[in-house]
């Protein structure tokens, strides 16, 4: 006989903070996008930190691998698009000590120009299962970035959108996620504490389409 779990609506509630958002714009040949001395919160045995990434580079924008604080870095979620010179996905590491951490993306080919990347992070406790629960993605040329995407009671929900806009301050409305970056034609947002729901909507839409290409990603946890 197998068991199936039931997830009681007593469990300890998820903990979900944001606790960095940064923006690099360089030319570079290494193979790895670095970010130094992010904030990831208070330590705890048993803290994940949750990392959106979007990227949008000269060359294709791959990430293959990434480390948080020394950490190997599940990627839950990607999307490309444009041969994927834009490129948006979700990480995650259990790192259980100090304060910041450094962040390392790997691109399997170093022969590029520049890059744009922006990360929003997210320290979390209580996570209950560290596979995601859904995820979705969308690389429309239309005027919105819309994704559907499920989720389970008390879980979270982190969406990434990257464009070749290059637009300075913001350019996104976000609807189904709380905004936590949007800049140089990125946003990254997040929303926790939500109700059991099935095709709940993630939109962003940019204040001016025209010429412009995305890529859109979103994961939801419990």
């Amino acid at each position: 006989m197998s068991l199936i779990p039931i997830f009681s609506p007593y469990q300890t509630p998820i903990s979900i903070s944001l606790t960095a958002t940064d923006f690099l714009s360089d030319e570079i040949s290494d193979p790895e996008i670095a970010f130094t001395d992010l904030s990831i919160g208070a330590a705890n045995a048993a803290r994940r930190v949750f990392i959106g990434v979007a990227i949008y580079m000269s060359n294709s924008a791959v990430v293959s691998a990434a480390t948080i604080g020394g950490v190997s870095a599940t990627i839950h979620a990607t999307n490309g698009n444009d041969s994927n010179r834009l490129f948006s996905c979700i990480i995650s590491a259990v790192v259980p000590t100090g304060t910041t951490a450094d962040v390392f993306l790997t691109i399997p080919d170093p022969d590029f120009d520049s890059v744009f990347c922006a990360v929003a992070v997210y320290r979390v406790l209580n996570l209950v299962n560290a596979t995601a629960f859904d995820i979705d993605s969308d690389d429309s040329t239309e005027v919105d970035t819309t994704m559907s995407i499920d989720v389970p009671g008390g879980g979270f929900v982190i969406a990434v959108c990257s464009s070749d806009n290059e637009t300075e301050g913001p350019f996104f409305t976000t609807s189904g996620v709380s905004e936590n970056y949007d800049d140089n034609g990125f946003a990254i947002g997040m929303s926790s504490g939500l109700s059991s729901q099935t095709g709940r909507a993630i939109t962003f839409s940019p204040g001016n389409n025209e010429g412009t290409l995305f890529a859109g990603v979103c994961a939801s946890f419990r």
